[in-house]
C-alpha cells in the first residue's frame, strides 16, 4: 500500500525543519562561552534560548502551521475510510 502524497510531504517538510533546528542547536551549543556560563547561569542561558527561540519562530510556526494542515487532512481521510466502510456493512 503507497502513502499518500500528502503524508510523505508532511513527513519529509518535517524531517527538514528538524534537522535545520538540530544544526543551530549544535552550532549554539559548541559556541557557549564556559567563563560567562559560570559566571551567571540563569542569565546566559536564558539569552542563549532566547537568542535560539527569536532565530526559529518563522521555523517554528512554519511546523506549527504544518501540523494542524496535516491532522486535518488525516482527519477528512478518516472521516472519509470510515464513511465508505460503513457503506460497506450496509
Amino acid at each position: 500500500m503507497a502513502i499518500p502524497k500528502h503524508i510523505a510531504k508532511y513527513h519529509n517538510d518535517k524531517h527538514e525543519l528538524t534537522l535545520q533546528i538540530r544544526e543551530d542547536a549544535t552550532v549554539i551549543l559548541n559556541a557557549i562561552d564556559l567563563d560567562k556560563l559560570l559566571e551567571n547561569p540563569n542569565q546566559y542561558l536564558e539569552m542563549l534560548g532566547t537568542a535560539f527561540v527569536e532565530k526559529h519562530q518563522d521555523k517554528f510556526i512554519t511546523a506549527f502551521d504544518m501540523g494542524r494542515k496535516h491532522g486535518a487532512k488525516l482527519s477528512d481521510s478518516n472521516v472519509a475510510v470510515s464513511e465508505e466502510t460503513s457503506k460497506e456493512t450496509e
